[in-house]
C-alpha cells in the first residue's frame, strides 16, 4: 500500500508538471489524468469515471496568467487514487466511495490553490535572479535556475500528494463502513447529479451558438457514465 502511495505522488507530481511548468500537453487534464492513475492502479474505468466528472466541472477554469483555480489535476489524482486504494481495503469499489473521495478532495484541491500561491511566488524571485545573473553575464547560472522552478513544482504537487493521499486513503476506508444505508443510498443519489453539475458548469462556459452541440455530447458522455 506505502508503495503504491508514494509512486501516485511521484507519477502525480509529474503530471502536474504539465499544468503550467513544463510539457503543456493537456496530460494534466483531469480526463487524461484520472485514467492513467486509474491505469496505473489497475482500475482505469474509475479513473475515466472521475476524469469525466472533474473535467466537466473545471473545463472553463484553466490557470491563466495571474488566475489560480483549485488544483484539477491534483484533485484527479486524490480522488482517482483515494476511491480506488480505499476501495481495496474495504475489499469491493462503489459508486459511494467516489462521491466521498470527491467530497473530501475537493477542500484540498482548494488549499493546493494558496500553496500554488507561494510557488509562484518562489519563481518571481529565480526570475529576479536570472535578471541578475543575466545583467552580471553569468549566463551558466540560466540553466541552474530553470532546473530549480521545476524542481519547486515538481515538490510541490509530490509533497502535497505524499502528505494529503494517505489522510484521503485513511478517511475513506474508516468512514465508509460506518455509514448507515440511507447515507449510502444518498451518496449515490449525488453520484447521478454529479454529471448534471458538470454539464451546468461546462455550457456556461462555451459560445451559445454551439452550447447545443456541447450539450448533446456532454449529454451522450453523462448517458455513458450512468450506464455503468
Amino acid at each position: 500500500m506505502w508503495s503504491e502511495l508514494i509512486l501516485v505522488s511521484l507519477i502525480g507530481g509529474l503530471i502536474c508538471l504539465d499544468r503550467t511548468a513544463a510539457f503543456q500537453l493537456m496530460i494534466s487534464r483531469p480526463l487524461v489524468t484520472g485514467p492513467l492513475i486509474g491505469l496505473f492502479l489497475g482500475q482505469p474505468v474509475i479513473g475515466l469515471v472521475v476524469g469525466l466528472l472533474l473535467e466537466l466541472i473545471w473545463i472553463g477554469r484553466p490557470p491563466l496568467g495571474g488566475y489560480i483555480p483549485p488544483n484539477e489535476c491534483l484533485a484527479a489524482v486524490l480522488i482517482t487514487a483515494g476511491a480506488i486504494l480505499s476501495g481495496r481495503i474495504i475489499g469491493h469499489d462503489s459508486r459511494s466511495l467516489i462521491v466521498l473521495a470527491f467530497l473530501l478532495a475537493l477542500p484540498l484541491a482548494r488549499l493546493a490553490t494558496f500553496l500554488e500561491g507561494g510557488l509562484r511566488r518562489a519563481n518571481v524571485m529565480l526570475a529576479r535572479r536570472a535578471e541578475l545573473a543575466v545583467s552580471a553575464g553569468r549566463y551558466r547560472q540560466i540553466p541552474g535556475l530553470n532546473m530549480a522552478g521545476l524542481g519547486f513544482a515538481f515538490l510541490h504537487g509530490t509533497v502535497f500528494l505524499l502528505l494529503s493521499l494517505p489522510v484521503v486513503v485513511v478517511v475513506l476506508s474508516r468512514l465508509y463502513p460506518v455509514l448507515t444505508p440511507p447515507l449510502l443510498r444518498a451518496c449515490e443519489l449525488m453520484f447521478l447529479f454529479l454529471p448534471l453539475i458538470g454539464i451546468a458548469s461546462a455550457l456556461s462556459n462555451v459560445n451559445v451558438k454551439r452550447s447545443e452541440k456541447i450539450f448533446g455530447l456532454v449529454f451522450l458522455l453523462a448517458l455513458a457514465l450512468l450506464s455503468r
